[in-house]
């Protein structure tokens, strides 16, 4: 029916001009550009991809969700919000339901949903500590909805710390959620990720 679609243009490839870091693979301190990176980039007009999202209620049948991973084999150092994500390769952002801007997730439809983070740490000496926070419109500030503090998860025969908090939470449209770290953070795919998922209640 005429106008009950909702349509609007979202980034789906978002500048990533204002989320440069400095990686280091653990034999090397140059800085580099990982395939990966390479692989998204290539190909790309100058600025951001836009793609024109349109809903239709009901006939939507597939649940928002999103996977974020981060850049491949290096090390970087982290003092607050992580800026390292970038979706998985198996999936792929339609930007009707997520968009993610200077490492802040913006959540386009309201509802419950299941929050998982996993960040692991170089230095397993050291006490893990990670969180999620949420932060909505206005000047309503940022507030903690998942922390992983303790000695954390080791693995084995590497000197590494996982810190992984998992939770249910409802989000309303435009909330965001972003990821907080302190210390040297392994960025791998299966190091350190998170992700939403919207749940059917």
């Amino acid at each position: 029916m005429a106008g009950t679609d909702d349509e609007y243009e979202e980034d789906i490839y978002p500048n990533m001009a204002n989320d440069v870091h400095d990686y280091r693979t653990s034999n090397s301190s140059l800085h580099h550009v990982t395939p990966r990176m390479h692989r998204r980039d290539a190909g790309m007009e100058t600025g951001s991809r836009r793609r024109r999202c349109r809903r239709k209620g009901r006939r939507q049948k597939a649940q928002p969700h999103v996977h974020y991973e981060t850049a491949e084999y290096s090390v970087v150092n982290v003092a607050g919000t992580v800026r390292l994500w970038q979706p998985s390769d198996w999936f792929a952002p339609e930007g009707c339901w997520f968009v993610l801007k200077n490492g802040q997730v913006r959540v386009k439809e309201p509802g419950v949903y299941w929050i998982y983070a996993q960040v692991t740490f170089e230095d397993g000496k050291g006490a893990a500590r990670s969180r999620v926070l949420l932060g909505g419109r206005g000047d309503r500030p940022p507030t903690p909805v998942l922390t992983c503090a303790g000695p954390g998860q080791g693995a084995a025969g590497r000197g590494t710390r996982a810190c992984f908090a998992a939770g249910i939470r409802r989000l309303d449209r435009n909330d965001r959620i972003t990821v907080e770290a302190w210390g040297d953070v392994m960025a791998s795919p299966d190091y350190t990720y998170f992700g939403l998922l919207k749940l059917g209640i």
